[in-house]
């Protein structure tokens, strides 16, 4: 048997942004190449108060329990990582019932959080908990060559590795006819589309004045400017449709000059998952120019590589009416990828040829 466990969704905000889809889209196509889904019950979302936070976590503990005790040493366990609550005495449980398992990385703790020196203790606890997990591992699906590579440099089986190349974006039924009708040409507003917030987006609060920008998202703090057009929230199924402009920009960190502090250097080795939003949505990307996607978009001529954000407008001058066609044209052959799975699911049956 092969199972994947099937975690809860509890953050209200997930039907307004795209956080989520990357985990839910996997599990559609988990249930299409027929895995079998273990649910795990956690009871309520994490909360902070003292009393009811030890009991979360201990109910958590239960229910991480009560799913691994139904796999066998002839089963293979996939767990989307970072799991929900997932604790230090897990991996033994995994490794007593001598399951085979395979991560599908989503996000790297410990290289994500490589250049913060003042970690707290639950974020160490963590980092120590990914490293078991880690070495436990059957399979590890990884964002790309580039995060394949920092893996091995940290000590993990060459063997080990699975490399996804870009994350799936799925949409069903695509809506011809909403898509012709959003309006996308080169000389129209860069798309910022995700999480505004200053903590996370520090960069959209130092956008440079000359270029025009399109935001679609949770969380905007500045107020009305006259190049920065604010569009909000939409859900993630729906916001392809909304997305009007020229290009999607995949940026992160706390400036516009360059993509800085763990966050943006956390670019070098991932796949953004709204890299995958704007092509299924068949939208060319900007991208910054030492990010791992970045060979992705020139390899296939879906877009432009920046090393500061200043460099936006020259960049895109540069461009004919015709270039810029030619990349909506190869957009548009990924999107027909991408909204289908194509990419999970080529990683998926290297996996299971491996293992099975």
């Amino acid at each position: 048997m092969i199972a994947y466990i099937k975690e809860p969704q509890y953050d209200g905000m997930d039907a307004v942004t795209a956080r989520s889809k990357a985990r839910v889209d996997a599990e559609v196509i988990f249930d299409r190449r027929g895995y079998k889904p273990i649910n795990l019950n956690i009871p309520s979302k994490f909360t902070t108060n003292g009393f009811k936070r030890i009991k979360w976590h201990l109910d958590s503990n239960r229910a991480w329990k009560q799913a691994l005790s139904k796999l066998t040493e002839k089963d293979i366990l996939i767990l989307q990582y970072p799991c929900t609550d997932f604790n230090l005495l897990l991996p033994r449980v995994l490794k007593s019932a001598r399951t085979k398992i395979v991560l599908l990385i989503h996000d790297w703790e410990r290289f994500r959080h490589v250049e913060n020196k003042d970690e707290g203790l639950g974020r160490r606890i963590k980092c120590r908990i990914e490293e078991k997990l880690l070495k436990e591992a059957d399979k590890i699906i990884v964002h790309n060559d580039m995060m394949k590579q920092k893996m091995e440099d940290y000590g993990i089986e060459p063997n080990k590795l699975v490399s996804l190349g870009i994350f799936d974006y799925l949409i069903d039924n695509i809506d011809r006819a909403k898509i012709e009708q959003r309006k996308n040409s080169k000389d129209m507003p860069i798309i910022i589309a995700g999480n505004l917030t200053r903590k996370k987006s520090g960069y959209i609060y130092d956008l440079p004045k000359k270029t025009k920008f399109n935001l679609f998202g949770a969380g905007y703090e500045a107020e009305k400017k006259e190049t920065i057009y604010y569009r909000g929230p939409f859900p993630p199924d729906d916001l392809p449709y909304h997305m009007d402009g020229s290009f999607g920009l995949v940026w992160d960190g706390p400036t516009s000059e360059t993509c800085a502090g763990a966050t943006g250097n956390y670019l070098r080795i991932n796949n953004p998952h709204k890299t995958s939003l704007y092509l299924a949505s068949e939208i060319p990307v900007i991208i910054w120019s030492k990010a791992a996607l970045a060979t992705f978009i020139r390899d296939h001529r879906c877009g432009i590589t920046v090393d500061s954000l200043a460099q936006i407008n020259s960049a895109i001058e540069g461009l004919s009416d015709n270039d810029y066609k030619d990349m909506q044209r190869n957009a548009a052959d990924i999107a027909t990828q991408l909204r289908t799975g194509a990419s999970l699911d080529r990683a998926l049956k290297t996996v299971e040829e491996a293992i099975v």
